[in-house]
């Protein structure tokens, strides 16, 4: 029998993805790594977000840790304050090196973009950290417990009682198989969302709930931000990594953001323990409470 999660709410939403590093790495060559033996928490605070701080350069700053975008982001003005310029063609900026708490990257580059950094609970948030953190790692973003987890080569077990999810990686944001009443669909694991999506084609073929109202979502791409409203319906059972989600609400986006029929956002993210193998294309569902 599959363990089953039961719970409901939902928010705004927030999403990037795409835009990929002019010179994409190895497979397994991680851009970010340690010479730690064992398993190492990361700098990290949890509040409507995943926040990680960073030594940029030298400068302190916090990101949003985002499996929805494929790239690293960070802001004209905290940019700048760093000591990064963006190329005049590409916007990405000169590689400089970063640290993660024991994570080291030596050579990061970081995708300008000119209107984002904002304060929240006391932090200001100034950039994204998107597929390149991830690369060729292993990383456990444990919502229940507040903690993210980065694994060196060789480190990483499973839990018990766990199966591994497939992942496709087509834009560096891992993708997934997800059952929604009992119809077969591929999602974006995105923390970087608030609320669960739908396409409008996925949606009209699958029976939804009861309207819960409309919502303002917004996301952004390097053109500018994109907002719209959105009806918000409470979703069919899902399956997800081998557990059963009952009484998540999902917004229906028309036009759809991705080429994809959906987004798990984090309305459904924070209730579980999430490992990433990127190097491996797998991933690990691990529930934690309902949500009451």
């Amino acid at each position: 029998m599959l363990p089953l999660l039961c719970f409901a709410f939902g928010t705004l939403i927030a999403a990037i993805i795409g835009d990929a590093a002019p010179t994409p790495l190895p497979r397994l060559q991680p851009l970010f790594s340690t010479s730690a033996k064992q398993p190492v928490l990361l700098p990290s605070a949890f509040d409507e977000r995943v926040l990680l701080q960073a030594n940029v350069n030298g400068h302190p700053l916090w990101f949003h840790l985002d499996t929805g975008s494929g790239s690293l982001y960070l802001g004209a003005h905290d940019a700048r304050t760093a000591g990064l310029s963006p190329d005049p063609s590409t916007q990405y900026s000169q590689s400089v090196p970063v640290a993660i708490g024991a994570l080291q990257g030596s050579a990061v580059r970081f995708k300008i973009i000119p209107s984002y950094g904002f304060e929240a609970y006391g932090r200001r948030v100034s950039g994204i950290l998107g597929g390149p953190f991830f690369h060729a790692n292993v990383v456990t973003i444990d919502f229940p417990k507040h903690r993210v987890i980065f694994y060196p080569p060789g480190t990483f077990v499973p839990p018990p009682g766990t199966q591994p999810t497939p992942i496709d990686l087509p834009q560096n944001a891992p993708i997934l198989d997800v059952l929604v009443g009992g119809v077969h669909s591929r999602f974006l694991v995105d923390t970087g969302s608030s609320i669960s999506e739908l396409s409008a084609a996925f949606a009209s073929k699958v029976r939804l709930g009861a309207y819960r109202g409309q919502i303002t979502t917004a996301g952004y791409d390097p053109q500018g931000n994109d907002v719209r409203s959105e009806a918000v319906y409470s979703a069919p059972d899902l399956v997800l990594g081998g557990v059963i989600v009952r009484g998540a609400q999902v917004g229906v986006a028309d036009p759809p953001r991705i080429a994809e029929d959906g987004i798990v956002g984090r309305n459904i993210l924070s209730h579980f323990s999430i490992t990433l193998d990127y190097a491996n294309f797998t991933a690990y569902f691990v529930p934690g409470s309902p949500y009451s």
